[in-house]
């Protein structure tokens, strides 16, 4: 009786080992790249959020209200050279901007303003491992991601500084370079990270956004200068580098428009 059990299970893994086998390259990349949606497709987070950012002048506060899911469009340009393939991911990310200010009534009140955000960042895979596993692919090197609402961008970054002594020292000067998945960025949990962004636009805004909570960059002699808390739970987190023009944040006829940064980290 153990014996024709031992058989039938064997039949099943064989039968379930064929199956997958079957699925094209391309089946099981994309397979894989929706496995890891919370590193690679994820763009802002929407919602209101803690410690909302505030300034002295109206407004108030503001923050992002993503449309259904059924709204986003993705794109996956692949290309697949042997055991080795590329991924460029596309995706496009409607909403609406709540910004809350006062009037000249002195009443609270909500302006919307609509927005279609474009995230792009690239992945590569090699095929190396068990074919039960997505056709034998892994994920093995990926990017930062760049987040804008128009091309070319009214907002733009140069580089990005990671600073805290004796935890990290990081420029980040290229969003789009490769990094391989077990060199993500790790941070003592509950550290204080002080990071300063290089940009050419002086009369912005940037924010940072992590884990829900989001924060404004002081502006001073060229440069933004911010801070942000690493979660005290373990896990993959992604940090957000924010730029909205002020037009998008202070005056009630101009259309939306940003550009930003996206990383992923690690609390340890």
């Amino acid at each position: 009786m153990k014996r024709y059990l031992l058989t039938a299970l064997l039949l099943v893994f064989v039968l379930s080992s064929c199956g997958l086998s079957r699925n094209s390259d391309e089946e099981n990349l994309n397979d894989l790249i929706m496995e890891y949606d919370d590193l690679l497709l994820s763009t802002y987070d929407s919602g209101e959020e803690e410690d909302a950012a505030k300034t002295a002048v109206t407004p108030l506060f503001w923050y992002r209200e993503l449309a259904d899911a059924d709204s986003f469009d993705y794109s996956i340009d692949l290309e697949v050279n042997g055991d080795s393939a590329l991924a460029v991911i596309k995706g496009v990310f409607p909403g609406v901007l709540n910004v809350y200010y006062v009037n000249d009534s002195l009443d609270t009140v909500v302006l919307e303003k609509d927005f279609t955000d474009t995230l792009v960042r690239s992945v590569t895979f090699v095929k190396d491992t068990l074919k039960e596993y997505h056709g034998g692919w892994r994920v093995d090197r990926i990017t930062g991601a760049e987040i804008y609402t128009q091309s070319p961008a009214m907002m733009h970054i140069d580089s990005v500084k990671l600073f805290k002594t004796g935890v990290i020292d990081t420029m980040i000067r290229e969003i789009d370079g490769f990094f391989g998945k077990g060199e993500i960025i790790a941070l003592p949990s509950g550290e204080l990270i002080d990071i300063t962004i290089y940009s050419p636009d002086t009369t912005g805004f940037f924010f940072i956004h992590s884990a829900f909570r989001r924060s404004r960059f002081t502006y001073s002699s060229g440069l933004y200068t911010g801070t942000f808390r690493v979660p005290l739970i373990s896990g993959a987190y992604r940090v957000a580098f924010d730029g909205m023009t002020d037009g998008t944040l202070m005056e009630t006829d101009s259309a939306y428009s940003a550009y930003g940064w996206m990383l992923p980290y690690k609390s340890e």
